[in-house]
């Protein structure tokens, strides 16, 4: 190989030939150093480095296995055919008793709601002495939660149909409402805030004193500035009535010690506002509660007092800091009526911490809350339920009367100090019925754009695409896919109505074909019963009628033996008759005699009746006379 020769200069202006082994020479010595330095750093720093690449490798290894992969989608189990049969209804006896038990898997609502129903129509109840309800046992609802499956217990068949009946009408599907809640709340700030400090020592060479008030009169121009060159306003603005005031704004004015003339002009202008848009959504069936809620347990820093820095001079903020819950919440119950229209209990409560106050503008923690009950309004229309908007204006100017009023040389003599405020908060309502689920693919769709990484051609983009016409195409092209899919979103739900409302219906024909089975079930037995019933009565009636043809022929054998009987008892009869003219006649001549004999009796009593008078007359004649011969005697 030849040899290239390179020409150098050196310092002398000289000239220096270096050839190519010169060259290789060099080389070789950074070569061998790169080998070192290579060496030392295998040696040394192996672990260390291999560690380092496996705790990498482990990490990524890690986040690469925890990572959610939204391609997968679930598998489309059906449901057990157990849930899918019609209701089952059994006939136990128990106690000797025959009862009916029903066993029905709910299809629209829960196994406890609809516990509750059956219970309060069917349970009897009764009051007792003290007046406390007791419920009798005739009929029993149990729930199990597990299974959504609800059994009852009646004593009679027609109960249980009565209960069944009340469970197809009542286990209806319920209505799904989405509530879009808009929220926006503007916040608007302005002030303005002058302070004016003049001091003047000597006017015309007579020694007249124009200072801020609390200085001693006769005080030198330098008295007013403080260790931490700080003047005090003669004609404060905020400051008084926000301390940190006193450390903000811009000083512009003259400061002549010789002379002892001092003018200063404190200027502080601060706008501010806040916005805040909210658009929470919930979903939730007809007379149940939804609940959205966030809280932010956020620092809110406060000045407490002011320390004084060095001894008369600068003063330094104490500030404390202080953790406060800012809650966001929204709280709908929707009532359908039959009529379409959609009532709605709200509770609302909108809290912020970023609202800029004052001059300051240190922020504070607002709070806005509305509640409606009952607000009825149409599917899809918006309802305003809550507006609040206030303003607040004040200012206040404080100087040297007259002095303060000379146009231009007033602000010289004057302090002023200005604030606006504007909010508004508006609450708006729109809700809609919902139309269910969304395909799983269809979600995960939109999260991966969602969560999709940065495109790293922004840069070579934004070069291309001066102007954005590729994006705003791009934003179109967005546009219009979203529209389209909206659309076929729309077709989709009136697919999924329709397909619905098919099923709805084969579900009913399906429960009342069902019904038609079950009635055509217990008419056939009841005919069944009534068959062997009439066959029963017909095994009863032959007996009875060979009953019958055999006292028939008793009753004809009778009936012969009662007419032969007859003629012996009409002989008898008027033989009797006879006897009993006989009789009769002989008992008219017994009467005739006994009517005789009563008379001699009646006679013979009278004339006993005489004689014993007679008799008494003469024992009444005798004892007379007897007394009368014993007269004489004496």
């Amino acid at each position: 190989m030849d040899n290239i020769v390179y020409w150098t200069r050196d310092y002398d202006d000289g000239c220096k030939i270096m050839t190519s082994s010169g060259q290789n020479v060099s080389r070789s010595r950074w070569l061998i150093t790169a080998l070192t330095v290579g060496f030392v750093i295998w040696v040394g720093g192996y672990c260390s480095l291999f560690a380092q690449t496996d705790t990498e490798h482990n990490a990524e290894k890690a986040i690469k296995d925890l990572q959610i992969d939204t391609t997968l989608t679930d598998p489309n189990i059906p449901i057990p055919e157990i849930y899918e049969t019609p209701p089952k209804i059994v006939e136990q006896i128990v106690g000797g008793k025959a009862e009916f038990k029903l066993f029905y898997f709910c299809k629209q609502h829960t196994s406890d709601e609809l516990k509750k129903i059956v219970h309060e129509q069917f349970a009897t109840r009764l009051f007792n002495e003290k007046g406390k309800s007791t419920t009798v046992s005739d009929y029993t609802v149990s729930s199990n939660p597990a299974t959504n499956q609800l059994i009852v217990r009646c004593p009679l068949r027609e109960d249980v149909d009565a209960v069944l009946e009340l469970l197809e009408a009542v286990d209806v599907p319920p209505i799904q409402v989405k509530i879009d809640c808009l929220i926006s709340e503007i916040y608007s700030d302005f002030t303005f805030d002058r302070e004016t400090t003049i001091e003047i020592g000597e006017l015309f060479g007579e020694d007249i004193a124009m200072k801020p008030g609390g200085l001693p009169f006769g005080s030198s121009v330098q008295d007013l500035i403080n260790e931490g060159g700080e003047i005090p306003p003669a004609f404060p603005g905020a400051s008084l009535r926000e301390l940190i005031r006193a450390r903000m704004g811009l000083n512009i004015g003259y400061l002549s010690a010789a002379h002892e003339f001092t003018a200063l002009v404190d200027i502080l202008e601060s706008r501010g506002y806040l916005k805040i848009l909210m658009n929470p959504m919930l979903q939730t069936i007809n007379g149940k509660t939804a609940i959205v809620k966030s809280t932010q347990h956020v620092p809110l820093q406060t000045v407490t007092k002011f320390i004084p820095v060095k001894s008369g001079g600068e003063y330094a903020p104490q500030t404390e800091i202080e953790y406060i819950d800012v809650i966001d919440s929204l709280e709908v119950t929707p009532h359908v009526f039959a009529d379409g229209t959609i009532a709605l209990e709200t509770d609302i409560l909108l809290g912020a911490r970023n609202t800029p106050d004052g001059v300051k503008q240190v922020p504070i923690i607002t709070k806005r809350e509305i509640t409606s009950k009952e607000t009825r309004i149409r599917p899809g229309e918006s309802l305003i339920i809550g507006g609040i908007r206030k303003t607040v204006e004040f200012g206040v100017v404080r100087g040297v009367p007259i002095l303060k009023d000379i146009p231009i040389l007033g602000f010289l003599f004057s302090g002023e100090d200005t604030e606006k405020r504007a909010v508004e908060t508006v609450f708006v309502l729109t809700p809609t019925y919902s139309t269910g689920g969304r395909p799983k693919q269809e979600i995960m769709k939109e999260i991966r754009k969602k969560h999709a990484p940065a495109s790293p051609s922004a840069l070579q983009e934004a070069i291309t695409d001066f102007f954005g016409d590729k994006s705003s195409e791009e934003q179109q092209r967005d546009v219009d896919a979203e529209h389209s899919r909206l659309e076929a979103e729309a077709e989709k739900v009136e697919d999924r109505n329709a397909a619905r409302e098919s099923e709805a219906r084969a579900e009913r024909l399906t429960a009342e074909a069902q019904k038609a089975t079950s009635d055509a079930a217990k008419t056939k037995a009841d005919a069944d019963k009534l068959m062997a019933e009439a066959k029963q009565l017909i095994t009863q009636a032959e007996a009875k009628n060979k009953i019958a043809e055999t006292a028939t022929t008793d009753a004809t054998k009778t009936k012969a033996e009662a007419e032969k009987l007859a003629t012996e008892a009409n002989k008898k009869s008027k033989a009797a008759e006879a006897a009993k003219a006989t009789a009769e006649a002989a008992t008219a001549e017994a009467k005739k005699i006994q009517a005789e004999a009563q008379r001699a009796k009646a006679e013979a009593e009278e004339k006993a009746k005489a004689a014993e008078k007679a008799n008494r007359e003469a024992e009444a004649e005798k004892a007379k006379a007897e007394k009368d011969n014993a007269k004489p005697e004496a």
